[in-house]
Formats: C-alpha cells, structure tokens, sequence
C-alpha cells in the first residue's frame, strides 16, 4: 500500500546531539516531525527535564503540553524528578526514577498533572490518548481527517512525530474538542509498524435497543454509533451501559460511513477511569500558537 502524503514535517533537534548526529538525524528524517503549513513555525525543544523535587498531591492540572524544561502545561512550569510517576495509561508504563520528561512525553500530548496544592512540584503525569486507528477521508482543503468515525483536525501547532500523514496510515491523536465537536489534533503520532487493532474513548451519549450506542468525545456529545453486536461488555458497573459513562471501544475494522454518522463495529467495551477528558474544550477553536519555553 502506498498511501498518497500530504505534509512533511520539520525534524526537531535534540539539544544533546552533536552537529554530525544532527544532520545524520536530519537526512534519516526519523525523528519528531512538526506540520509546515503557510509560514507556521516549527516548536523547537531546548530543554528536557527531570531535575526537580517532589511534594504530596492535592491538586490537578490539565491540558497540552507546550514545553520540557521540567513539563510547560497551561503556562505553568511543573518541577519534575527521580519522585515524579510519568504514566502512559495506554500501554501501562510508568517511568520514574532518573528519566528525562522529553524521552517519555511529547509536546502536544494532553496529560493530568498531579501536584501539591499551591505548588508547581509534579508529583504524578498521566497520558492517555483520544484515540489511535487508519486516517480515512483526508481533506487538504480543510485540514482534517477522519479516525474511527471521528473528525480530527490538525494545523500549524500540531507536533506530528513521524510523520507523514496519508489516509490508511496509522495515528495516535491526542487534542481538544472544539465547538463543531472535531478534535482539534495538539499530538499526532504516525505509527510506523502495521496494526489490525484500533481504539477510541469517549462518553456513552445514549444507548439503543438493536446493540448500539452513540458515543461523543465530550460528556453530551454524540458523533459516532457503536455496534457492540456479540460483545462482551468489561468493567462497566452491572454490565448495563448508560449515558455519561467513559469507555474505551476497540475494533479491527474501519467504520462503515464517515462524521457523524459513521458505525463502529466494536470487537470489545471497557469502562474506564476519567482522568479530566471532560474538562478537553478547546475555548479557541483556531489553533492558536501555542507557546514554547526553555
């Protein structure tokens, strides 16, 4: 399969490297990629992190990330070190210790930050994407694409890292839910090997009586039907769905139809724990720049 490309991304420089690894790096073009669209600038990372202290948690922060130097979120400068869990909810991986935040986190990921209550110490980070499967529909007029029956759109501030992007590539997309109910992409990774196993998390809108449901990236929102046909329904409390309710939906299909009306035939439910998606409005809705720190 040799999937038409339509943006290639600027290689992001990692500050440790020599000039020679950098042009090596430069020539591979396996490293992070940025979107380059009109005159939009590439987000250069300077600084990685890692050197903080530690306090108890009391309070949490969420939203993109915007820089590493310690982790930059909402225009707060979260300390970070050897006590700080970075957790990677969808694979299980939990790094602490020594580890630099730029190894483990990207910019433009959207993360929890745990943290004491009045302090900037990160106590614990948590990542979880909105959703990862085969780009289908692929629009360069309007900038979006479709993932799993979900409209997402991307621009001059979405870090892409491994970029390109054509339709039947594979993407992890982590952003904000604009007010057209499209997920305005702050995190885009273009998964590099095959996959036949996609997912996608939202919150149960309503419940059908012919083993469907509709399900929207926002508590209220309805953008996608659920076939869950012969499926076993996991961690959902009595086994019965209901509005409000957070879940993840896996397939190894794409959805037959497109935004909104697309259907998901879903090879397997499972409730899951809120960590804040309900508070991912974009206020925005423009892709404003997003602000870089060192």
């Amino acid at each position: 399969m040799n999937p038409s490309t339509v943006f290639f991304g600027l290689p992001a420089m990692d500050p440790e490297k020599t000039e020679s690894e950098k042009k090596t790096m430069n020539r591979r073009g396996m490293r992070t990629s940025m979107i380059a669209i009109g005159a939009a600038a590439a987000l250069v990372l300077t600084g990685c992190g890692g050197g903080g202290g530690g306090s108890s948690s009391g309070s949490t922060t969420r939203g993109a990330i915007t820089g590493f130097g310690s982790v930059w979120v909402n225009g707060i400068e979260f300390q970070t070190g050897s006590e700080t869990h970075r957790k990677l909810l969808d694979t299980g991986e939990d790094h602490s210790g020594g580890v630099q935040d730029c190894t483990v986190l990207s910019v433009g990921m959207v993360v929890t930050v745990h943290h004491g209550d009045g302090d900037d110490h990160a106590t614990e980070i948590e990542y979880e994407d909105n959703l990862q499967g085969a780009v289908q529909y692929l629009n360069t007029t309007d900038n979006t694409f479709e993932v799993l029956g979900q409209k997402v759109r991307f621009g001059g501030t979405t870090n892409i890292e491994h970029g390109p992007i054509g339709d039947g590539f594979v993407v992890e997309v982590s952003g904000l839910t604009a007010s057209d109910n499209v997920i305005d992409a702050t995190y885009i990774d273009v998964k590099l090997g095959e996959s036949d196993e996609f997912e996608i998390k939202g919150y149960v809108y309503s419940v059908g009586i012919d083993n469907t449901f509709r399900l929207g990236p926002l508590p209220g929102v309805s953008t996608v039907t659920v076939d869950i046909t012969g499926v076993t329904l996991q961690d959902i409390p009595g086994g019965v769905l209901a509005a409000g309710q957070f879940v993840e939906v896996k397939t190894r299909s794409l959805t037959t139809g497109s935004f909104p009306d697309a259907v998901i035939h879903a090879t397997e439910v499972e409730g899951k724990k809120d960590i804040g998606h309900s508070e991912d409005h974009d206020d925005h809705d423009n892709h404003d720049n997003h602000e870089n720190h060192s």
